[in-house]
C-alpha cells in the first residue's frame, strides 16, 4: 500500500522546512513545533510560517504583499473552510530552502513587529 499524496509531500515540505529552520531557531521567541496539524514556526507564540498538508509553506505577510504575490502568480491564496485568509499565503517547494528562508523572513519580521494582545 502505497502512502496518499498529501502525506509524501507534507513529508517533502517538512523536510525543507527543517533545513531553513536553524536560521530562526535561535532568534528570540522562535519555535519549531505542531501548528494546523503540520509543523511551523511561531514567534512569540504568533505562527508566521507553517507546511500544509499539500507540502506547501504557508506564510502571514502584509495583506498588500499577499494580495501583490497572488496577483502576479508568486503565491496561492489560502483559504481555511470557506474564507479566504488575507494574509495567509502559500508557497510551493520549486525555489527550494533559499525561497523557503526569504519567505519566513520576510513573514518573521512581519509577525514579530504586530502588537500583541
Amino acid at each position: 500500500m502505497t502512502e496518499p499524496t498529501t502525506a509524501i509531500d507534507r513529508a517533502a515540505g517538512e523536510a525543507l522546512l527543517d533545513q531553513i529552520a536553524g536560521d530562526f531557531l535561535d532568534l528570540p521567541g522562535v519555535e519549531l513545533g505542531r501548528m494546523f496539524n503540520g509543523r511551523g514556526l511561531s514567534v512569540d507564540g504568533s505562527i508566521f510560517v507553517f507546511v500544509n498538508r499539500h507540502g506547501r509553506l504557508v506564510a502571514k505577510l502584509p495583506e498588500p504583499v499577499a494580495r501583490h504575490l497572488v496577483g502576479t502568480g508568486g503565491a496561492e491564496a489560502v483559504t481555511m473552510g470557506t474564507r479566504t485568509m488575507r494574509e495567509w499565503v502559500s508557497f510551493g517547494r520549486e525555489g527550494g530552502p533559499e525561497a523557503w528562508c526569504r519567505t519566513a523572513a520576510d513573514a518573521h519580521a512581519y509577525v514579530s513587529g504586530l502588537p500583541t494582545s
